[in-house]
């Protein structure tokens, strides 16, 4: 009998550790840069003039505040 029209075998082969490890990293710093810009841009907005810090509701004191952490905590 011929194996021509048997089908293929498939690994089911978990990834390493190492790779786990690789695409786990990978998350941490897309988070890590995803973070950095959105406290760049409340920065950048905390700059803005007072009228449109008002018509967001927001104090002065309060749009400081949201820049004034470290980045990692949004």
């Amino acid at each position: 009998m011929s194996d021509c029209c048997a089908p293929a075998r498939v690994s089911h082969r978990r990834p390493s550790h190492r790779h786990h490890g690789l695409i786990v990293l990978r998350s941490v710093i897309a988070r890590w840069f995803w973070r950095i810009r959105i406290r760049r841009e409340r920065k950048q907005r905390s700059k803005i003039s007072p009228v449109l810090i008002d018509d967001l509701g927001l104090t002065e004191q309060q749009a400081g505040s949201e820049t004034a952490g470290f980045f990692w905590h949004v």
